[in-house]
């Protein structure tokens, strides 16, 4: 009986998952956006997107609580609650959180706040099937209902199975590409918005420290993408309140007290001055350039792949 129990919590978590899989294959690009897509995109719907990863996760939580009190006789189904939560996490944001090679920090807090959006929700709905019965929700013949379940998990899994071996796009990575996409048109549109609200600025700055115009404007466009303007916001906040030395400002560079975004692109300027011959094509060359700036391996790399988008609208 207990096997029972923990066999229809894993499942109702799967079924989340296929759920997803479901949207994204059968879906239109308005129905379904990654992690990076979402953070990508102009116009964030926070709550939009909240509700439609969590939502899906409710129903199932729901579902699963009412079958373990109908016809398993449970009086404490919480438990099983964060089972089948905790599986539905596993393929998505647990996945894209630990495993995932992300480019940037700002997909993390997403996953974290996916996560942690979706325990708060699977930890309410088992609380209340601990306080309320609610085993009336509960489909009245589980033998149909197992059957259901299982025959639309087998043609949902087939299905994908179908589209994963048929694809014949230009691209068997159709998610890659998307992904990619989304980062050239992302980092298109905040090139032109850092260049009308700072390219005055920039090209003094850079004349002045004899920095990379280029390399400056992918860093600023990276760096952005990793601390939008809230967190920005936040951290000028916590350096003022605590007087610590935390990186601010628009081009996260170390201070101790808050920045503006334009004093902080003037203090980036200065870490890359004498790099205005830098061969911004030159993994090591770029690495050199910005070491003092930021010395992890990948971040050459990323800044390249950024300058590469915007390398034909820097004069």
């Amino acid at each position: 009986m207990e096997i029972g129990r923990i066999v229809v919590a894993i499942v109702g978590g799967c079924l989340v998952e296929v759920f997803f899989r479901l949207v994204k294959y059968k879906g239109s690009p308005a129905n379904y956006l990654s992690v990076r897509q979402f953070i990508s995109h102009k116009y964030r719907k926070h709550l939009n997107y909240s509700l439609f990863r969590v939502i899906p996760v409710i129903i199932m939580v729901f579902l699963v609580v009412s079958i373990e009190q109908h016809y398993f006789k449970v009086e404490k189904p919480c438990i099983y609650a964060l089972i089948s939560t905790g599986v539905s996490l596993l393929f998505r944001d647990v996945w894209g959180l630990f495993f995932k090679k992300k480019k940037f920090f700002i997909e993390r807090m997403i996953h974290i706040v996916n996560i942690l959006l979706v325990v708060v929700s699977g930890v309410l709905i088992g609380l209340a099937g601990d306080i309320w019965d609610l085993s009336n929700f509960a489909p009245s013949n589980i033998n149909n209902l197992f059957d259901n379940i299982w025959s639309s998990t087998a043609v949902a899994m087939l299905v994908l199975g179908y589209f994963n071996v048929t694809n014949m796009g230009e691209s068997y990575n159709t998610a890659e590409d998307d992904n990619n996409r989304a980062l050239i048109d992302y980092a298109t549109r905040k090139f032109y918005e850092i260049h009308d609200n700072y390219h005055e600025l920039i090209d003094q700055f850079c004349e002045s420290k004899s920095c990379n115009k280029l390399l400056l404007y992918g860093i600023l466009i990276y760096e952005d993408m990793n601390r939008p303007r809230v967190i920005r916001k936040m951290e000028n906040a916590i350096v003022t309140f605590f007087k610590c030395e935390l990186t601010v400002g628009i081009a996260q560079v170390k201070s101790k007290k808050p920045l503006t975004d334009t004093e902080s692109i003037k203090l980036a300027a200065g870490i890359l001055k004498n790099t205005r011959n830098c061969n911004t094509y030159n993994v090591a060359e770029v690495g050199k350039a910005v070491e003092a700036y930021n010395s992890g391996e990948a971040y050459p790399q990323n800044i390249i792949e950024i300058m590469n988008i915007i390398r034909c609208r820097v004069d």
